[in-house]
């Protein structure tokens, strides 16, 4: 028994330093002195994933569990196996029989999260993470986890918070800095967030690997978003080449490069990073997302609406899925089916001020009955309340803006209740739309001049003596003027 013991943990030695084909060898040493103990099963089950072979990997875990029934590290195990894998489903299950047996087990949380967040349901997946770092402060995974789902969701400021914690405690990890500096960026800080990731990469996070070439790949996309002139825009592309040269199959940076060169013009190129997202995400709805972007961004409609039909089928969780498959059927002129997406993505989130705009946009354009004239005043009053003080561009950081105007249904109110309405309209045209008419709006398929401009064109139209405004984004740089206006 000495000797199985100590062959086990020089097994456990090698493994974490990486020399993982001696490792294994001593594993099966140990497996075949003692071919049911439990150790050995699940770390050399851990190290199969690890060299591809996640199914042998699942069976020695599976065995370790049954052996072990009463043991929740090992069904911790396979959860982890599970989504490194892809496999959120999977993983929930397998965190649950860890849960079952130790409720409170704070790595059971934050994998219950992550499996959360894979799985489209982000409320859930902020619960059991809050959970977590409530009963391990000291795990900084957990924070860094907290603070992606909070910048995915657009809470920026939680954000910052979270992932400054996570780094509190791993000081320059390089995941946590990239998703800070993206999340200081939105949060209007761009320049503080570049600086974050140059100070990582002068500090020597440039060793290989896919959590090194996060920096360069979020580098690359704040240098895009707020690129004062082409030289920012070449430099946006070398940090990308620079990403994928670390680790070539970063989805993150195929992504990002793949959004900047639909923005250039290069649709190929951009629809074939697209499409290897796809193929290192399978379980992930980023892809297709990029996909039906870069066909939008070379007016194909009817190609980005079948994107976006597929997102919406095999992703009918992911809580963008409705407004961009309504945006695309908005694109292609089905105005009725696409109100009837609006619709669907409000319910989830309906304070979000660009379905809401969209979603009166592509109202009827003569109310059928009472009811929906009632329903149309009602979502013009709330849209105006939400419009008056905000800042103006709205939403150029979440994609085309859609236009603004008020619904045709307005023509059909009381006169004084329509008078009093065109006014409240016409003074938020005035103070947040009138500086941007002087923008021109480029051809499809041109890319951005010299000075990387989006493809942005605002206008006025006169109509019934009234001032109507809107304004159209055609995809390109649009995020450099959340910084820059």
């Amino acid at each position: 028994m000495v000797a199985v013991s100590q062959t086990l943990s020089r097994a456990l030695e090698l493994h974490g330093a990486g020399r993982l084909e001696e490792a294994f060898r001593l594993y099966n040493q140990v497996l075949q002195e003692e071919p049911d103990d439990v150790r050995s099963l699940h770390m050399s089950g851990l190290l199969l994933h690890q060299t591809g072979e996640t199914d042998k990997g699942v069976e020695r875990l599976e065995r370790a569990m049954a052996l072990a029934p009463e043991d929740p590290s090992l069904p911790l195990g396979l959860a982890e196996l599970r989504l490194d894998a892809g496999e959120p489903g999977a993983a929930l299950e397998a965190v649950g029989q860890a849960l079952a047996l130790e409720a409170g087990n704070p790595l059971g949380l934050r994998l219950l999260g992550v499996a959360y967040r894979m799985l489209g349901r982000a409320e859930e997946a902020r619960q059991a993470l809050l959970g977590a770092t409530e009963l391990a402060p000291g795990d900084a995974a957990a924070w860094r986890e907290l603070g992606g789902l909070a910048h995915a969701a657009g809470r920026d400021d939680e954000a910052v918070a979270a992932l400054e914690k996570a780094l509190a405690l791993e000081p320059e990890e390089p995941g946590a800095v990239a998703t800070l500096a993206l999340a200081l960026a939105n949060g209007g800080r761009a320049a503080e967030g570049i600086a974050l990731l140059e100070k990582a990469l002068d500090d020597g996070a440039e060793e290989p690997g896919a959590e090194a070439s996060r920096v360069y790949a979020a580098l690359g996309r704040l240098r895009a978003a707020h690129a004062q002139d082409g030289a920012d825009v070449e430099q946006a592309l070398e940090a990308y080449e620079k990403a994928l040269a670390l680790a070539p199959d970063d989805a993150d940076a195929h992504y990002g490069l793949g959004m900047l060169l639909a923005a250039l013009g290069r649709h190929d190129d951009a629809a074939r990073r697209s499409e290897r997202v796809q193929v290192l995400e399978p379980a992930e709805p980023r892809g297709l997302e990029a996909m039906v972007r870069v066909e939008r961004s070379r007016c194909r409609g009817e190609a980005a609406l079948a994107h976006a039909r597929k997102l919406a089928e095999e992703f009918p969780g992911h809580p963008d899925a409705a407004p961009i498959l309504a945006e695309s059927l908005d694109a292609v002129g089905r105005h009725e089916e696409a109100r009837l997406q609006y619709q669907k993505a409000l319910i989830k989130r309906p304070g979000e001020l660009r379905w809401l705009l969209a979603s009166g946009r592509s109202m009827p354009a003569v109310p059928a009955n009472a009811q929906q004239l009632a329903q149309a005043r009602q979502r013009l009053e709330f849209t105006l309340s939400r419009l008056e003080g905000q800042p103006f561009p709205l939403d150029l950081r979440n994609g085309p803006l859609p236009a603004l105007h008020p619904p045709a249904a307005l023509a059909l109110l009381p006169p004084d209740d329509r008078r009093g309405l065109r006014e409240r309209y016409g003074r938020f045209v005035q103070a947040n739309l009138a500086p941007y008419a002087e923008w021109v709006n480029l051809p499809c398929a041109e890319p951005p001049n010299g000075k990387g401009a989006a493809k942005i064109r605002v206008g006025f139209l006169a109509a019934e003596g009234q001032q109507t405004a809107f304004a159209h984004c055609m995809g390109g740089l649009a995020q450099q003027f959340a910084g820059k206006h």
